[in-house]
């Protein structure tokens, strides 16, 4: 029988230590990543369970701002009623609940893009003091003359005027908080 001895070169030993510390280097590296990794997780489930709790609240804050089955948008709370109406109708309606008709300013640029895909509704005016004075007028924005016996509306997101008598839907419009701790501003008629 012929024996073979094997005999590990110097070389061979450096390289199989250099295997063993790369070796050890990586799993103590995978370990803190691990740990990195796991870290990050549990920021990641905390951010979204405070996330979760932020977002429970300010429905809550925005129940408290608006009346029930109002819409809080753009620091007003609104409310739209799809049954039709003429604007007179529309008026009164707003007034049952302290509210006035939407009135959109050209600066008002989400609400113009929300009611861009909605049908007619009526626009309200705008209450506007002087020193000695308030009148309701129409905002420039609508545009610069309007027919005696028209009113504005907007439609799919276009103003227009329609006539007073005709119907379209309705939709009110109240400042946040207006019902608790501000005067009632609604028009008369």
């Amino acid at each position: 029988m012929n024996m073979m001895m094997v005999c590990s070169s110097p070389a061979d030993m450096t390289e199989t230590r250099e295997l063993q510390q790369l070796s050890k280097h990586f799993a103590e590296m995978n370990d803190s990543f691990s740990q990195q990794l796991q870290s990050k997780e549990d920021l990641l489930t905390s951010t979204k369970n405070d996330l979760e709790t932020l977002k429970k609240r300010l429905e809550q804050i925005t129940q408290d701002l608006c009346p029930q089955n109002w819409i809080l948008m753009d620091k007003k709370c609104l409310i739209f009623d799809e049954e039709q109406k003429t604007w007179y109708e529309c008026l009164r309606k707003c007034a049952q609940t302290s509210a006035n008709i939407l009135t959109v300013r050209s600066h008002d640029e989400s609400l113009k893009s929300f009611l861009a895909n909605k049908g007619n509704y009526w626009l309200g005016m705008e209450l506007r003091w002087t020193r000695s004075s308030k009148e309701l007028k129409w905002p420039e924005d609508y545009g610069k003359y309007i027919e005696q016996g028209k009113s504005w509306t907007v439609s799919n997101g276009k103003y227009d005027s329609d006539y007073n008598r005709n119907n379209n839907m309705c939709a009110c419009e109240m400042e946040i908080l207006q019902g608790k701790y501000r005067y009632n501003k609604h028009y008369s008629y």
